[in-house]
């Protein structure tokens, strides 16, 4: 198994709601697709108005 460090600000890490150190890559993935998808769900949202 290879590892891999990714590094983000400190904003990042709270606005992910990320409370964990190491995560495995499908854990990642899983956290950045539901902020994608939220920030996606708000910008149709707001077109809609």
């Amino acid at each position: 198994m290879r590892t891999l460090n990714i590094s983000i600000s400190d904003f990042e890490y709270n606005q992910f709601g990320i409370n964990n150190d190491k995560l495995s890559f499908t854990e990642f993935v899983d956290i950045v697709n539901k902020e994608l998808s939220k920030q996606m769900l708000n910008k149709c949202v707001l077109w809609m108005k």
